[in-house]
């Protein structure tokens, strides 16, 4: 499937590549999709087809030092300027928060949690949270440590290579492959990258409670790279009413990119579509997702129109899932 692609400016000027798929149903939809550390938007190509297939519209932007963004290549030099930046792709998508619900994947799922912590306006309906990165199982021997916080003060840009392995990530052979063979894949981040992302973590319990959005949070079981554990007692401690936890038995970090990809894909889809509004029944108003109404001029998407948000929906009891554990309260990952 062909996406549309533009290129939007940051707050900062640094230009962001955005990719979108269209569906030609006039009430589609808009999913989103957030990615983690070291990947970009055309790896979730196949995710797109097949939620496009549903009748949504999917748009994923490159993270800034990442795939075909500008920005030094995994280095940030505030955790902000993520936010920010996935607050101006919403902002210039002209995608009504009715009719909008986010796919965050890993660190995408941290950069999703803090925007929705810290935005002073609906930003989307719901929220998928895909093995979110609010702990880390991959180990940083103690001398690597410390000397990455003394280059985070005076030299940030200073580079450490990735511990992650392929293997550690999906069990899909194809994955691994295309992993192997990206050009633009990262596999080494900077230190201040690395102390921003666990203040940022850091951040994300501190205001649990501020998260309100209705969540689905998805995890492996066999997750090498984030902890299980740490996700199951984040959700635990969020604060949306309408919140559901899926653990998948067996599976590993990348959920969207695992042999079951495909019926995991459907089951997101089935719980968010009766949560998002199809963007046709909607009534006109005024855009204000997550920041201030966009400008008439550089725009790379129309802008659309949207009422108030309502509130949330009462927290309800999840069926049972076959092939997974859902619960309302946390039930594994001691």
């Amino acid at each position: 499937m062909q996406a549309i692609t533009s290129v939007i400016p940051a707050l900062d000027g640094t230009r962001l590549f955005v990719r979108r798929w269209s569906s030609a149903a006039r009430t589609a939809r808009t999913l989103l999709i957030v990615h983690g550390a070291g990947e970009h938007g055309a790896r979730y190509e196949h995710f797109a087809a097949h939620v496009v297939r549903r009748g949504w519209t999917v748009i994923a932007a490159d993270a800034r030092g990442h795939g075909l963004s500008e920005g030094v290549p995994s280095h940030i030099s505030s955790f902000g300027q993520y936010v920010d930046d996935l607050a101006e792709v919403l902002r210039r998508s002209g995608a009504r928060p009715e009719s909008t619900a986010l796919f965050a994947h890993s660190l995408g799922g941290l950069i999703t949690i803090r925007l929705l912590q810290t935005a002073e306006r609906p930003c989307a309906s719901a929220v998928v949270l895909s093995s979110p990165l609010l702990g880390l199982q991959v180990r940083v021997p103690a001398m690597k440590r410390a000397l990455g916080r003394v280059c985070s003060w005076l030299a940030p840009e200073t580079r450490f290579s990735s511990n992650v392995r392929a293997e550690q990530l999906t069990r899909s052979d194809w994955a691994r492959q295309r992993r192997e063979s990206d050009p633009h894949a990262r596999r080494s981040v900077t230190a201040g990258w690395y102390f921003q992302v666990l203040d940022a973590v850091y951040e994300a319990w501190a205001s649990a409670g501020k998260f309100r959005t209705p969540l689905l949070l998805q995890q492996g079981d066999g997750d090498e790279v984030v902890d299980p554990g740490a996700a199951v007692r984040w959700w635990s401690e969020a604060g949306a009413r309408d919140r559901m936890f899926r653990l998948l038995p067996g599976h590993l970090h990348e959920l969207a990119s695992e042999p079951t990809w495909a019926s995991t894909t459907d089951f997101v889809l089935d719980w968010l579509e009766p949560r998002v509004a199809a963007e046709g029944r909607m009534a006109a108003g005024t855009v204000e997702t997550c920041g201030e109404p966009p400008s008439a001029a550089g725009d790379a998407f129309k802008a659309g129109e949207t009422d108030a948000a309502g509130a949330a929906p009462p927290f309800r009891q999840p069926e049972p899932v076959a092939g997974a554990q859902v619960a309302a309260e946390p039930v594994c990952c001691e």
